[in-house]
């Protein structure tokens, strides 16, 4: 029966009391709400103004009949659930399983142990078998386990079409760019990849190049994590990396540096700075250390410093060169600083000179090599060298071309094969090189990508064939710590889309007879060891750290009073 509705002008005036309207279109007169508020039902349902026998049969019958034609959709789908016909080792329904493995981060890797539960990666911590950083990790590894489980990840490979491919599809592609570049010695070839500090990436990196001498190895980061290390390599000659000893430092000083949040290496700083810091009673508070920093943005390690001059990135090579000419024989000031910043930069070159040996000046990554020059200077000056400051030989990096040089490159049309792996340079590559561009100039781009992003589907040009690339959690590898230490990249589960490994796509493009990731990694191991029976594998694993593994100490000497004539080339 038809329900009449009342609306404020339908009810007597001495009856309405205060007007109250239940939606804004009835406060606005609209002409469609009182259409629709006559009538109850769909158009024409308003006309039944009885109850008529026959037309109520009418209706109930087709409702009937509808309900019966979806009566079976109705039921609740039979399911057959069945128990293990073997029990899986180790997993026991509510019942944490962890494994040891390691985040590749820029030229680090990040000891890690992954907290599983039915075979499904749910939370990282630090693995405290790596000493240094004493069971602790950073923001970046604690959440990269959301990036396993992204809904917005590339699901399957696809060619620039956007054709779906499937696992041999891309085998197959593979194979085929390896006969033809082998053919003609891998000219044409070309690969973008980000720094990695893989052993066996690096082996087959010399691999490839020696059966492809003419294909062109390039390395390109957003962010540089390495020019401290590459300023010592070139002053001492030898490849090096310098290792910072925090919980040996009194008197610490950073330039732009955030080694407690941002640069490399920091959980294990941010663990020596603060056991520098610990104390008893208020009778050793003598004995903390005490933290300079200068910088323009405040940051993590700015926050916790006793002393904090502000001031402008642009300017801090000229402080930089300040403070060495109070430390470093025959230096001389730069001009243009005010009283305050002179004398803060005075006191505080007394307070390090004050305490040689167990002082320490460091400088952000993001600087120019020249400031890490002045750096080393002035730790070499304060006797650092061996107590709160190491530089350990490191392997001698690959010979990689440069993102502006395979540019120049692609724009002479000599490249017609290109290989980006992970990274994203069409969107952080720098502006002036209209990367782009380039990129569309090679014929036949392969992406080795995690997701749909710009360079994956780039504003000029084709799209390029999007080989999926497997996570890290769920990927066969290994890599290095700062110190050194060589550590494990172990899959807690198989690849949820069918990816594909970095070294994977590597030793097929090289034509190896051994692709699969699991025995690239084992025969790395292997010459690392010098131990190839499995059991010595397996341990490997299940620590997650190869002992005694890191890199040594260099001799290597220099002589700070040469690099003095470098200070004058700072003005604010």
């Amino acid at each position: 029966m038809k329900r009449k509705f009342y609306t404020n002008e339908s009810i007597p005036a001495q009856n309405q009391g205060r007007a109250k309207w239940q939606n804004l279109e009835e406060v606005q007169e609209d002409k469609e709400f009182r259409d629709w508020v006559t009538r109850e039902f769909p158009e024409g349902a308003d006309t039944m103004n009885e109850v008529d026998r026959r037309n109520f049969m009418k209706i109930m019958a087709a409702s009937f009949s509808f309900a019966g034609v979806g009566m079976t959709g109705c039921r609740m789908p039979e399911r057959s659930i069945l128990p293990y016909a073997k029990q899986p080792e180790y997993i026991i329904p509510g019942v944490a399983n962890y494994y040891s493995s390691s985040m590749p981060f820029g030229t680090e890797n990040i000891p890690l142990v992954v907290e599983t539960h039915q075979a499904r990666p749910t939370k990282i911590e630090g693995n405290p078998s790596y000493k240094p950083n004493g069971g602790g990790t950073n923001t970046f590894a604690q959440v990269s386990v959301l990036d396993l489980y992204d809904p917005d990840r590339a699901r399957s490979s696809r060619d620039g079409a956007g054709t779906k491919l499937s696992r041999s599809d891309v085998e197959n592609l593979l194979t085929k760019i390896s006969e033809e570049k082998s053919a003609a010695n891998g000219a044409g070839l070309a690969f973008l990849a980000e720094s990695s500090g893989s052993p066996t990436r690096a082996r087959l990196v010399k691999q490839l190049k020696q059966k492809l001498p003419q294909a062109i190895w390039a390395e390109y980061n957003a962010l540089e994590l390495n020019s401290a290390s590459r300023a010592a390599s070139k002053i001492l000659g030898n490849p090096v990396r310098v290792v910072h000893r925090y919980e040996k430092a009194k008197r610490i000083l950073a330039l732009d540096s955030d080694f407690l949040g941002s640069e490399p290496n920091a959980s294990a700083s941010a663990r020596g700075y603060i056991k520098g810091r610990r104390v008893n009673s208020a009778k050793e508070a003598k004995n903390m250390n005490r933290l300079y920093t200068v910088e323009s943005n405040l940051s993590l390690t700015g926050s916790n410093a006793d002393h904090r001059l502000r001031l402008a990135s642009i300017n801090v090579p000229a402080f930089a060169a300040l403070v060495a000419s109070h430390l470093v024989p025959n230096a001389t000031a730069p001009q243009g600083f005010s009283e305050k910043e002179i004398k803060w930069a005075k006191e505080c070159a007394a307070d390090l000179e004050a305490h040689k040996g167990s002082s320490l000046v460091v400088a952000g990554s993001h600087l120019p090599e020249e400031v890490h020059v002045l750096v080393i200077a002035i730790n070499q000056v304060l006797q650092n060298r061996g107590i709160t400051i190491d530089y350990v030989s490191t392997p001698e990096a690959s010979q990689a071309s440069s993102i502006e040089s395979l540019t120049k490159s692609l724009n002479q049309d000599k490249i017609d094969t290109l290989f980006i792996l992970g990274g994203n340079p069409a969107f952080n590559s720098p502006a002036s090189l209209d990367w782009v561009s380039a990129q569309s100039k090679a014929k036949n781009v392969i992406r080795l990508g995690y997701e749909e992003d710009e360079t994956s589907n780039p504003t000029v040009g084709n799209k390029p064939t999007l080989v999926l690339q497997s996570h890290y959690l769920e990927s066969w590898g290994d890599g290095r710590a700062w110190d050194g230490t060589y550590v494990p990249v172990q899959p807690m589960l198989q690849p949820l889309f069918g990816g594909m490994t970095e070294i994977e796509l590597l030793a097929r493009v090289a034509g190896e007879d051994v692709v699969n990731p699991n025995d690239l990694v084992k025969a790395t191991f292997a010459t690392i060891s010098n131990q190839s029976a499995v059991r010595y594998f397996n341990k490997w694993l299940a620590e997650g750290v190869l002992d005694n593994s890191q890199y040594q100490t260099s001799s290597a000497n220099f002589n700070p009073a040469a690099l003095a004539a470098i200070i004058s080339r700072y003005e604010p």
